[in-house]
């Protein structure tokens, strides 16, 4: 197999179609994210914390936070002991939109998995796992 022709066919061929799971078109991958993580993960961070937990650089970061300030979605307060410090905090608003795009989330996630099937379901979850570990 000639796997660098192979990965450039599926790179070409992916490009070409929406994935399966795209963030909201009013959100930025980083965005959604950072939401995800404040929501279900751990509120009340520092910017630092959470570019390094989502893995994305502190510009992208600080970027997508401004963003989702004006969005509502979440605030930033000084540190009462540290006032260098910024605490992010995911708002009401922030955790709704998050449940939703979960919700929505799950039920793509379902619907692709009832139409491969139990077989190619376990086999896609056993690839997926083998890729992440191999990071």
């Amino acid at each position: 197999m000639d796997y660098k022709k192979t990965a450039e066919e599926f790179m070409i061929d992916s490009f070409l179609k929406t994935p399966p799971f795209a963030p909201p078109e009013d959100m930025s991958k980083g965005e959604m994210g950072i939401l995800t993580y404040l929501s279900f993960f751990k509120n009340k961070v520092l910017p630092g914390d959470l570019s390094a937990a989502l893995k994305i650089s502190t510009g992208r970061t600080a970027i997508a936070l401004k963003s989702l300030e004006k969005k509502n979605m979440i605030t930033r307060e000084k540190d009462d002991y540290d006032k260098r410090r910024v605490i992010v905090s995911v708002t009401d608003k922030g955790k709704t939109y998050a449940k939703s795009q979960k919700d929505k989330a799950l039920n793509n996630l379902t619907v692709l998995f009832e139409f491969l099937g139990e077989e190619d379901t376990k086999e896609l979850i056993r690839i997926y796992k083998r890729i992440y570990d191999a990071q």
